[in-house]
């Protein structure tokens, strides 16, 4: 496959070239919207939609010089949409020629690669993602997905082989291949007519491999040898009832919101009557009744109105007494806590001051008395005699809440110990005094 100069980038980038779609969009819509009238608003985004459809079905890209080209769009316009009013190709490319950037947008209508990721992109959503929806649901059981999920990883291996498979736009399940003529039908058939090229093969063999793995973890329990791949499995009864898709339950949770955002001063029970009423489809069940019956139930639902309104005024009440309660409840449990950790603190640390013994005790290292020589005045009453003795303090240690000096002396191997209160008053008093 040969590439012009300004098409020399990787092909091995289909979310680049993805993206790039994504961004046209949003360039291209919010540029008509502000620049036309609301009436012509719909007509000109249909018309940017015919040019790609035009594109994709046609496999070329149209100029709008090209008088050929014109007539053949006119009448493609004109059969596959009919409006009242009929928008040419040279009205919509002079509006654009002036819009800042508006090149940048039609090289990327213009971009081949940006049709080819397109054209898989569709077949995609035909075979993969279409029947992904139907199944979910269409199916009995949720569990019908084990089946699905096991032919779809076949599909996928047998695509990344052979790429032109991918093209014939079978899916890998054909019991949900739609055989009517509707416009998904007739969009897959479009889709198939067009011719593949090598690169969008390299494409869907890229994109197959990365799908391969993306629903091998997608699908990990429903696969062999997954949690709910045995068709024994217990779980199965009782999840009989179990919805394939959240799309309802989401549908419920976006009214709700639209209520509480749109009448934020209303009650929950009138939110949730709004809401039953909608999704049950209450008033379209009540217009298939006799009149008789019809009276009869709105005559006792109006009866019942005050009824209703008091015991939504007591339950309010009791909730928020109950949310009071439990607000009391954890404020109680957080002060209970706090004074319980304090506690256990303080217990800790008496309970490593009482078991430490005397060689465990904690020592005062940079108390000024530590290492300093001392002379002692020792006196022996029997006698009536005095003699001085030498040493040095050790150490001091805390025990408790008293200071113990810890004295070892010249002559004596063994090591003395006194207050430091007792010790500091032989100071005083000349008993002991430092020497250097």
């Amino acid at each position: 496959m040969t590439t012009t100069p300004n098409e020399q980038f990787s092909i091995f980038q289909p979310p680049q070239f993805i993206f790039s779609v994504g961004e046209m969009a949003r360039k291209l819509l919010p540029i008509l919207r502000a620049k036309h009238s609301l009436s012509k608003r719909k007509h000109r985004e249909a018309f940017c939609i015919a040019c790609l459809d035009f594109k994709l079905k046609n496999g070329e890209c149209s100029d709008a010089h090209d008088k050929n080209n014109d007539d053949r769009f006119q009448e493609f316009w004109e059969k596959e949409y009919p409006h009242t009013e009929i928008l040419t190709k040279q009205v919509i490319m002079t509006d654009l020629e002036h819009i800042e950037r508006v090149w940048e947008i039609k090289e990327l209508i213009d971009n081949v690669r940006v049709i080819e990721h397109l054209h898989v992109l569709g077949l995609c959503d035909q075979q993969v993602t279409g029947p992904l929806w139907r199944l979910a649901e269409g199916c009995d059981h949720i569990f019908e997905t084990c089946k699905y999920a096991l032919q779809l990883h076949v599909w996928l291996e047998e695509c990344a082989a052979h790429s032109f498979i991918f093209f014939e736009g079978n899916s890998p399940t054909p019991n949900l291949e739609m055989n009517s003529s509707t416009n998904s039908s007739l969009l897959l058939q479009e889709l198939v007519g067009k011719v593949s090229t090598e690169m969008g093969a390299e494409v869907v063999s890229i994109l197959s491999r990365a799908s391969i793995d993306y629903f091998s973890q997608a699908f990990v329990d429903f696969i062999p040898g997954g949690k709910y791949c045995n068709d024994a499995n217990e779980v199965r009864g009782s999840s009989s009832s179990a919805p394939a898709t959240n799309r309802n339950i989401e549908s419920v949770f976006g009214l709700m919101s639209h209520f509480f955002d749109t009448k934020p001063n209303m009650r929950l029970d009138v939110k949730v009557a709004y809401t039953l009423l909608k999704k049950n489809h209450t008033l379209e069940w009540l217009r298939t009744l006799p009149e008789e019956d019809q009276d009869k139930i709105l005559t006792d639902s109006r009866a019942a109105l005050k009824m209703m309104k008091n015991a939504s005024k007591e339950r309010q009440i009791q909730i928020e007494n109950d949310i009071l309660h439990q607000m009391k409840l954890k404020n109680q449990n957080a002060t209970k806590k706090e004074a319980k950790l304090l506690s256990d603190r303080t217990n800790a640390t008496h309970e490593v001051l009482r078991t430490y013994n005397k060689n465990q005790l904690i020592v005062l290292n940079h108390h000024e008395y530590i290492g300093k020589k001392f002379e002692e005045m020792l006196t022996n009453r029997r006698r009536s005699s005095t003699s001085l003795k030498r040493g040095f303090v050790q150490d001091i240690r805390l025990s408790g809440r008293q200071k113990i000096v810890s004295l070892k002396y010249e002559d004596d191997e063994d090591t003395f110990e006194r207050e430091l209160s007792i010790f500091e008053k032989e100071l005083s008093n000349g008993i002991v005094i430092f020497i250097n």
